[in-house]
């Protein structure tokens, strides 16, 4: 219990001094090859011990074929795919949460979407949940730190893409992170 709440309150202090720093322009992007495999693969290690209601399963699907290699800051974007897969194993009571990525944009950038199969967010919180320690509904269970989701979006713009959201009440939702197949090109 107590090695939790350390490890949730140093989670918080990072989390705001990167918003911070992202926030104030002073985030560094530093960009490399990586395979995208590489990155789900990561994913799935990260995520794996990470707590969930019983029964409820994580998959993440094997990176499609024709994806070569992303130019991008790995780090930001663990932290992105972490945030978000983190945020839907919290909210999913039963069922499962899949991560699984695509090419879009002709090419151009990489959409990483997590669906899952959790409570769902109302209409009215859609926007709402990208503000630092804003949640969704009533969700005053104590249950993270209200910064994952606007950190995810902040790095996700700094690595030229969005995060965007889809739920319905009830049946789940869908996150949507875009970044760039190759930060920094024209």
């Amino acid at each position: 219990m107590i090695d939790r709440t350390a490890q949730e309150a140093l989670e918080l202090v990072n989390e705001q001094l990167q918003l911070a720093r992202t926030e104030a322009g002073h985030a560094v992007v530093d960009a490399s090859d990586v395979a995208l495999e590489e990155v789900l693969g990561a994913l799935r290690g990260m995520m794996a011990p990470v707590p969930r209601a019983p029964g409820v399963e994580l998959v993440v699907e094997p990176a499609p074929a024709d994806v070569p290699a992303l130019r991008t800051d790995p780090g930001k974007l663990a932290q992105i795919l972490r945030n978000l897969v983190a945020n839907a194993l919290r909210h999913t009571e039963r069922g499962e949460v899949r991560v699984a990525a695509r090419l879009v944009d002709d090419g151009t950038r990489v959409a990483f979407t997590v669906r899952d199969t959790g409570a769902g967010i109302p209409a009215d919180d859609l926007e709402r949940i990208f503000q630092p320690f804003e949640r969704a509904g009533d969700s005053e269970d104590g249950r993270g730190t209200g910064l994952g989701l606007p950190l995810a979006r902040k790095l996700a713009d700094l690595l030229g893409g969005t995060v965007d959201v889809e739920s319905e009440p009830g049946v789940g939702s869908t996150f949507t992170a875009t970044v760039a197949a190759r930060y920094g090109a024209t």
